[in-house]
């Protein structure tokens, strides 16, 4: 009888044991399949930005035989609203972004990543969509976000490509615990600090904690 329960006992524990282990590689499993998820999400986004870069450069090509020579607003790249582009052909990364894009405001979003272009004044304040004055228009800055649609199941970090076609990353994490995430918050325009040596137009230069994020070469 005390064997019988010794042996009950012991294929209890290699049964509970076995369940344990399975939950821990189902854990791992899980973790490292969100990883590498979140690792591709972020590398479609970053060929998004290259993308609009190449449409931004095709844009102020075109628009130099017109005498502006200046870059395009989002909605302008992507042909949407009254100053839809009569030049650049945006291509056909951005093309099939479109056709799976959410839009609001002067942000698009994909179902993983969220994009915003800023065009500055010659005062250096961010231009609105539909607000556009070709003689007000810094014709020689843009620069472009993507952000997380869902911060921790979409993507994590924060990207920027600007004028120069310099693409670069911060990890989206601040001493406020608060991140970048969804169509309804777009980073400001003014969010990222250039490059040591440059310069951004901006009458308003990033405060507080921004002045800390650090932005890494992708």
């Amino acid at each position: 009888m005390k064997h019988d329960q010794r042996n009950a006992g012991h294929i209890y524990l290699e049964l509970l044991a076995i369940v344990v282990l399975g939950c821990g590689i189902s854990f791992f499993w899980r973790a490292w399949r969100s990883s590498d998820e979140l690792i591709i999400n972020e590398s479609k986004a970053c060929e998004i930005l290259r993308a609009i870069a190449s449409a931004q450069d095709e844009f102020r090509e075109e628009t130099k035989r017109t005498g502006l020579s200046r870059f395009g607003t989002f909605d302008e790249l992507m042909g949407l609203g009254d100053n839809r582009s009569r030049y650049a052909d945006i291509g056909n990364e951005l093309r099939l972004f479109l056709e799976t894009s959410d839009h609001k405001g002067h942000v698009f979003a994909n179902s993983n990543y969220c994009f915003a272009v800023y065009l500055v004044d010659k005062l250096g304040f961010p231009i609105q969509e539909g607000q556009i004055k070709d003689s007000d228009v810094n014709p020689d800055f843009w620069i472009g976000y993507a952000w997380p649609r869902s911060y921790g199941s979409s993507g994590r970090r924060v990207f920027v490509m600007d004028y120069r076609g310099s693409l670069r990353a911060w990890n989206n994490e601040s001493s406020t615990k608060t991140h970048y995430s969804g169509i309804e918050k777009p980073p400001p325009a003014h969010l990222a600090l250039p490059e040591e040596g440059h310069s951004y137009p901006f009458a308003k230069k990033p405060q507080g904690t921004q002045r800390s994020y650090r932005w890494l070469m992708e």
